[in-house]
């Protein structure tokens, strides 16, 4: 659309085309503009960009460098870490095992009750878990193989 001095609606730019020029989300340039880090007006319930103001923005703007993604460990691996320490000490509680893994204490909980389904660790009349002779071969057995 072609701008004219009798049209002076015609140099403004709506925010799905201001995003779509800057590479960025709908939702982002919406918060750009609200934030009043992007130079908008609204005229009514809509926001707009004059047109050489957005190319002044554009030609200056830096897009944010997006986070990097959180480091997830998976169950297994956590599972594998409680059982492997179970192995070292002999025998903990909950809370002195998740301690030492740096995991939440109702994460090793669950992770316990697991390896005791499994016939890998139990818990006596005391509050301490133990491996079994069955979690004992399994541990001796991971230690041969790596």
């Amino acid at each position: 659309m072609a701008a004219s001095a009798s049209d002076p609606i015609a140099d403004l730019i709506g925010l799905p085309e201001v995003a779509r020029r800057l590479r960025v989300g709908q939702q982002t340039a919406r918060r750009m503009a609200y934030e009043g880090r992007l130079p908008a007006r609204r005229l009514g319930q809509i926001w707009y960009v004059e047109r050489n103001v957005l190319e002044e923005f554009a030609a200056t703007y830096e897009r944010r460098p997006r986070k990097p993604p959180q480091r997830r460990t998976s169950n297994t691996d956590s599972r594998e870490k409680v059982a492997r320490l179970l192995a070292e000490w002999q025998s903990a509680t909950a809370d002195e095992l998740a301690v030492g893994i740096g995991l939440h204490p109702g994460n090793v909980r669950k992770h316990l009750v697991i390896l005791a389904a499994a016939g890998v660790a139990e818990r006596d009349d005391e509050g301490l878990w133990r491996l079994t002779a069955a979690g004992r071969r399994l541990q001796e057995e991971i230690a041969k193989a790596s």
